[in-house]
């Protein structure tokens, strides 16, 4: 579970860094000025959810590993469906936004939103689905009675993978779609040597995307990658500290909440334009952006969004005296579901591990740098994971029930 960890840790502490570097440096940007506090109290709302993610993720937590292993001929074929499921979510991803990515140059944020109908389509199979497989095949592997005629097949997994990423224009994206069938991989074996190779391989790999997306040389992209994982990432809750002090209303409460409907049901329930001022209120992200970054007409078309951590999140929803009620919920949140991929991982179940592991790796980790706790059980979120399972429990395991050997 240390890269789990590591990664985590990278979600949680890249903001915090990156406050201390414009707090030292004394940089000034539109977001407004970095105090002590700021950096105080993030670093305490960050220690709260750790220490409760240890506890909870850990009582009780025993090994129920079974003695058995996955039969070969089980995996091989699950493995090859798994491959081929893969191969048409590359074609629909490259259809859709690859080809006007990487050959008409068309920018990111364009692409994203003249999506449209597609869009609730290209969100499930770029950012839940292959997590699913990747997990799924992933822990087959690692059970499985005969790994040397799988490995080449899970090579191809994520290379597939890959170019999933790089064709969805995200230099992000291919890293965390990755990731989650590395904690599998080294669920257990995960040492100083393998953490070298890993940040060592992402930090190479996020370097030449970052090159590529924005057409610059590599040092250049380097140096820009690492302002946008730190001081990036800080920005917009930055501008929260700034801007507001106490809890919101009830009626802009109510308005947020409306997150729980999606984009387009919230604003035929609001009876509000999506591109209306008083709509952003339902995505903190946009309203941030449109109060304190240098692009209103991006914030209000959806094109342009700054980072606000689930730190900035707190602090808009509850104020800078009762954030801590957020870190204990968003705590407890993530340390059940670490938990339950724990035990599902040790029982030998890649169904329901795959299914947590979509749940923690596609919805909370990137909360975590996006905020919007009420995005965790939005209707779009349960749609997503409703498919997402369908997918895992009709296509993947239909007909491969023969062995006793098989989990769920």
């Amino acid at each position: 579970m240390k890269l789990l960890w590591l990664y985590l840790g990278a979600f949680l502490f890249l903001p915090i860094i990156g406050e201390f570097v414009l707090y030292f440096t004394g940089l000034k940007i539109s977001a407004g000025r970095v105090t002590f506090d700021l950096i105080l109290n993030n670093i305490i709302f960050v220690v709260i959810i750790i220490m409760l993610i240890l506890f909870i993720s850990n009582y009780k937590v025993i090994s129920h590993q079974k003695k058995e292993d996955f039969y070969y001929a089980y995996t091989n074929k699950i493995i090859l469906k798994i491959i081929i499921l893969l191969f048409f979510i590359l074609l629909f991803i490259f259809i859709v936004s690859g080809y006007d990515f990487l050959f008409l140059s068309e920018a990111r944020g364009d692409i994203r939103v003249k999506l449209g109908l597609i869009g609730p389509f290209y969100t499930v199979f770029l950012n839940y689905i292959p997590v699913l497989l990747v997990i799924y095949a992933s822990v087959l592997y690692t059970y499985t009675d005969k790994k040397r005629k799988v490995y080449k097949k899970l090579i191809i997994i994520f290379l597939l993978i890959i170019l999933i990423g790089i064709f969805s224009g995200y230099k992000a994206v291919a890293l965390s779609l990755m990731i989650p069938g590395f904690v599998v991989l080294y669920f257990n074996n995960f040492n100083l040597k393998r953490l070298f190779i890993f940040i060592l391989f992402s930090l190479i790999l996020l370097t030449l995307f970052t090159a590529l997306v924005r057409d610059m040389p590599v040092i250049e992209s380097f140096s820009f990658l690492i302002y946008r994982l730190t001081t990036m990432t800080a920005y917009g809750t930055i501008g929260v500290w700034n801007e507001f002090n106490d809890i919101i209303s009830l009626n802009d409460l109510l308005i947020n909440s409306a997150s729980l409907l999606g984009n387009k049901l919230a604003s035929y329930v609001l009876a509000i334009s999506e591109h209306d001022v008083e709509f952003l209120k339902t995505s903190l992200s946009r309203l941030i952006t449109y109060l304190v970054y240098p692009d209103t007409e991006g914030a209000l078309s959806g094109t342009v969004n700054v980072t606000v951590t689930n730190f900035g999140d707190a602090v808009y929803l509850l104020g800078k005296k009762l954030y801590i009620f957020y870190a204990l919920l968003i705590g407890l949140i993530i340390g059940l579901t670490i938990r339950y991929f724990k035990i599902y991982m040790q029982k030998k179940l890649p169904l329901k591990t795959s299914m947590m592991g979509v749940y923690l790796f596609s919805v909370i980790i990137p909360s975590i740098n996006s905020g919007g706790i009420f995005k965790l059980f939005s209707l779009v979120v349960i749609i997503n994971l409703i498919i997402t399972y369908t997918i895992g429990r009709y296509i993947i395991q239909k007909k491969f029930t023969f062995t006793s050997r098989k989990g769920t």
